[in-house]
């Protein structure tokens, strides 16, 4: 969804006569937008780090559904135990499962000193946005 007026579509008459002014949601959301995008996004983040997807403890990836999680994992040539998922306990949560699955695995006690993690995170899956921290 979006106002798609201004920059390629400058503000004039004509724009505003036809609604582009006006608030526009998307007629279908494309069901594999983030499978499409997460696995190229998870690599460069890891090539800028000198890493690899073995090298990372777990992942915080957005919990559109399990099996979009568990599908990115196979992608990666990851075991699924290392995406962490909340939705089972809580349900869906939007852009707040990635860290709320981040303080389970705390409070389990699962990371250690120097373990690296792995955000892949993604907002109506057009905003996506990858991070790699190393625990301290």
């Amino acid at each position: 969804w979006g106002i798609y007026i201004g920059g390629a579509r400058p503000v004039n008459e004509q724009v505003v006569k036809e609604g582009w002014h006006k608030l526009r949601y998307l007629k279908r959301y494309p069901p594999d937008i983030n499978l499409r995008h997460w696995p190229g996004l998870v690599q460069d983040t890891l090539k800028k780090a000198g890493l690899t997807p073995d090298d990372i403890s777990y992942y915080f990836v957005t919990q559109v559904n399990r099996e979009m999680v568990h599908q990115l994992m196979r992608l990666l040539g990851q075991h699924i135990e290392k995406a962490l998922t909340i939705m089972d306990k809580y349900g869906y949560t939007g852009s707040a499962c990635d860290f709320m699955a981040l303080h389970d695995t705390i409070a389990q006690g699962k990371l250690k000193k120097g373990d690296y993690i792995q955000f892949v995170t993604s907002g109506v899956g057009f905003v996506m946005a990858s991070a790699i921290f190393r625990w301290v």
